[in-house]
């Protein structure tokens, strides 16, 4: 998983498009579900589980309802993963911040792969533009990904950030 920076955004489209590099190769066109077939194969999975129904009556419909969640507890953020309690504020900075923050990068933000190939941007255009009645500036880039390990494939990424001018009042 390639990660980038979050910024604040009111939309971003980023798109991926790959094709071969050698001289008499061309660009391999499948359909969606050729796609999917071909990465089911390469992953050697058989089946996908189906998701929830979109049909609120049927059987398996998404849970919306918070009262049907079985009862959990989340742990005390003043209890060290030793066990022992968070006393003082330097204990909390130095030892309980530092653990929190680790789950939190493992659990919740992932991890990049440590071979992960370095993505090259450049800022193709920026226009300012208002979206929405907020004025917004909305950067064009071009990512494209180093092929050492795999110069067969060339990978280059369109991604839209759109960001906001300055400080926007939102809520007058």
């Amino acid at each position: 998983m390639l990660t980038a920076p979050m910024l604040v955004g009111l939309g971003t489209s980023p798109a991926v498009s790959a094709q071969s590099a050698g001289a008499g190769a061309g660009r391999v066109r499948l359909t969606a579900e050729q796609d999917h077939q071909r990465l089911m194969d390469l992953l050697h999975v058989a089946s996908s589980r189906r998701g929830p129904s979109g049909d609120p009556k049927a059987p398996d419909a998404a849970n919306v309802d918070e009262s049907k969640v079985p009862l959990y507890t989340l742990p005390d953020p003043l209890i060290l993963k030793s066990g022992k309690k968070v006393r003082d504020p330097e204990t909390c900075w130095k030892l309980r911040r530092p653990e929190i923050v680790e789950e939190f990068d493992r659990e919740i933000l992932g991890r990049e792969p440590r071979n992960a190939p370095k993505v090259k941007w450049e800022v193709v255009t920026t226009t300012r533009e208002e979206k929405g009645g907020i004025p917004v500036v909305t950067k064009n880039l071009h990512g494209h990904v180093d092929d050492d390990a795999y110069p067969q494939i060339k990978v280059n990424i369109e991604l839209t950030l759109r960001l906001l001018q300055k400080r926007a009042v939102l809520f007058p």
